[in-house]
């Protein structure tokens, strides 16, 4: 409704009808928006004084509530109830705008409900407008019609976020400062633009930005729907699911999207930094704003330099601090549920790992994973893993997307002998294999680990292990040859190997092994006789143990010497917290025994002690025999568990007692 306090006016009014009075309001473009309120400021060019209220105006994204405009030969003031543009995302409320009449220019201050004070100008004659601000500016300037210029300083990314949020649902904050250069042709938008303090953020925290610089040029094609931008980021962090980068150096980023379907489509994606990373994909996404597919047609990767990509990647596997140096070449596709093709190639890789769990030198691989089975290999020159070296190996496996099969049997020495791999074989995310150890040294493989030089050889045969969801689980049992008898392990169960906090779980058995060969290496002191023993429920957190239910004791052979050296009576005294009967202890070097043994039970840090027997008053460690005749008593039932290391650490070494 059109209404005019003067009557005469109406006349004048009607000569200058809008676009939408000759029903076209369905054909409005965003052109017509900005030309609306122009329009109706022409109708006034000529009039002297007039009043006009326009209860509302709608149009294809804009609404406009209660327009009202005064006149008079100097000035003119518009006021709005309310504004909306679908476009913009933008609601404006309570404007008011006072200009003053100067030839074909009208200029003066605007102001809004929760909008700075500005300055507003129009010339007619010009085609322009312009709006200002503290800190910021706005201007049109519609001189040539197949070429409108918008320029913007200090342009709030805060103001866009609604409108930004209608192509990315999920953003859940946007800020930061914009400088803009924009051409609106009739088929296309060309731009330049500046970032500053860019910061964004996605709802489930997968993906932001904070304090990013960054600078570039876009074109969006309005006829067919398609972005292409250029860009360059300075500084500022990133972060894209597991991958955070802190921009140290400039990187740049292109991107054409195609924003004409439901389906978001990226047919290109490129970034590159300096010499060492390189990146060209494809990729899609589904109407939620996933990943639908991506197509990596090329990632060249450089180390150290692009250690600061990787890291953040290594670390979320587990390797946090791995430092690689050589070089990478990837591609392939992906979709959901995983690859289904692709190469890699690596080429003079060195790996060291700071937890000393992998080091490597030489490295080259070269995978295929296609449908049509190919074979793929990866071989080293130097290889350790957590500190048992290897010997330079080849492995060879054919890749599928949903299997992956070893072709041949991988063996490699170490420790003195050697180490076989068969079998090993992937399927639906399931690892499954055979390890056979021959002829290992068991002193090298204790001084490794920082223990005792215990003597001997192990071989040991692993059939049909399996590894799932960082689990390694162990069916049959692990039979190892040692110390002239056998250690069995059963129900073994590690979690988190490669990870923090690992875990395992397992049950052993130990048979006819010689004492005095397991003695031998530590300063513990000298026994002569056969032991068996067990640890059930053994459970490890981190190394540590848990809890587990132990027992070790002396087996008699016929024919066979049961003795007990001065220094290893006194270790065992020290464990158990015993007391020696034979005052001649002193005095003679080693003693014959009828029985040895000892028993804990660890649970909530404290060990619950026992012997070859027991009474109320304490428990048998070692029975004697012969003469002189020695027992060994022990009678704390209860040793907290650090003590008991403490005491174990003490008797292998030789020092004095722990007295707690």
């Amino acid at each position: 409704m059109t209404r005019c306090l003067d009557p005469n006016r109406e006349i004048v009014l009607a000569k200058r009808a809008l676009p939408c009075a000759r029903g076209r309001a369905h054909r409005f473009g965003w052109r017509h928006k900005i030309l609306l309120g122009v329009m109706i400021w022409i109708g006034f060019a000529e009039v002297q004084a007039a009043t006009l209220r326009v209860e509302s105006v709608t149009a294809p994204g804009l609404r406009v509530q209660d327009l009202r405009v005064q006149t008079d030969p100097a000035n003119w003031t518009w006021t709005v109830a309310a504004a909306e543009s679908d476009d913009l995302a933008l609601t404006v409320k309570s404007l008011r705008w006072q200009c003053q009449w100067q030839q074909t220019r009208c200029h003066g201050p605007i102001q809004a409900s929760a909008f700075a004070r500005g300055q507003l100008g129009l010339d007619w004659q010009a085609r322009s407008a312009e709006l200002k601000w503290p800190g910021g500016r706005l201007s049109l300037d519609a001189h040539d019609a197949a070429d409108w210029r918008v320029q913007a300083d200090n342009l709030s990314l805060a103001r866009l976020q609604t409108r930004v949020q209608r192509a990315w649902a999920e953003l859940s904050s946007l800020s930061g400062g914009m400088t803009l250069d924009a051409h609106l042709k009739p088929d296309r938008v060309d731009a330049t633009w500046q970032a500053t303090g860019l910061n964004f953020d996605q709802r489930d925290g997968t993906i932001a930005g904070a304090s990013l610089m960054a600078a570039g040029d876009l074109t969006y094609g309005l006829n067919d729907s398609v972005l292409r931008v250029q860009s360059r980021f300075d500084s500022g962090e990133v972060l894209i699911g597991p991958l955070y980068r802190q921009i140290d150096q400039p990187v740049a980023l292109s991107v054409v999207a195609d924003l004409s379907k439901q389906m978001v489509s990226v047919p290109e994606l490129a970034v590159t930094e300096g010499n060492h990373l390189s990146l060209q994909a494809a990729l899609s996404l589904t109407p939620a704003g996933d990943i639908a597919s991506v197509k990596l047609d090329r990632l060249q990767l450089h180390w150290p330099a692009a250690q600061s990509w990787t890291a953040p990647v290594l670390a979320n596997a587990g390797f946090e601090g791995l430092e690689l140096a050589g070089q990478a070449e990837i591609s392939g596709l992906w979709q959901p549920g995983g690859w289904r093709q692709g190469e890699a190639h690596v080429r003079d890789l060195a790996v060291s790992d700071p937890e000393q769990r992998l080091q490597a030198s030489g490295l080259q691989l070269d995978a295929n994973l296609s449908d049509a089975p190919t074979v793929s290999r990866l071989s080293w020159q130097d290889l350790a893993l957590f500190k048992i070296p290897f010997s330079a190996g080849s492995f060879a496996w054919l890749w599928q997307p949903d299997s992956l099969r070893q072709q041949g049997t991988l063996q490699v020495e170490t420790l003195g002998g050697s180490l076989s791999l068969n079998a090993l074989s992937r399927q639906s995310g399931r690892w499954q294999g055979s390890v056979r150890a021959s002829g290992l040294d068991f002193g090298a493989l204790s001084q490794h680990f920082g223990w005792p030089a215990f003597g001997g050889k192990i071989s040991a045969d692993i059939q049909d292990f399996t590894f799932s969801d960082g689990q390694l689980k162990i069916p049959n049992d692990i039979e190892i040859e040692a110390f002239s008898g056998r250690i069995g392990v059963q129900h073994l169960v590690t979690e988190r190997l490669f990870g923090d906090a690992p875990a395992l779980s397992a049950d052993i058995r130990m048979k006819g092994l010689d004492l005095k060969a397991v003695t031998a290496a530590m300063s513990f002191g000298q026994i002569e006789g056969t032991l068996d023993g067990y640890i059930n429920g053994l459970r490890l957190l981190n190394w540590t143990p848990l809890g587990f239910d132990a027992r070790f004791q002396s087996q008699r052979r016929e024919g066979q010497k049961q003795k007990i050296s001065r220094r290893a009576v006194e270790g065992l005294s020290n464990i158990g917290g015993a007391s020696l009967n034979n005052a001649l202890i002193n005095l003679v070097d080693s003693f014959s025994y009828a029985d040895l043994g000892i028993a804990c039970r660890l649970k909530e840090d404290v060990c619950q002690m026992d012997g070859i027997d027991s009474d109320g008053s304490g428990y048998t460690i070692v029975k004697g025999s012969g003469l002189p005749r020695l027992t060994v008593r022990g009678y704390q039932r209860q040793v907290n568990w650090p003590v008991m290391l403490r005491r174990l650490q003490a008797a292998a070494s030789g020092t004095g007692p722990i007295i707690e």
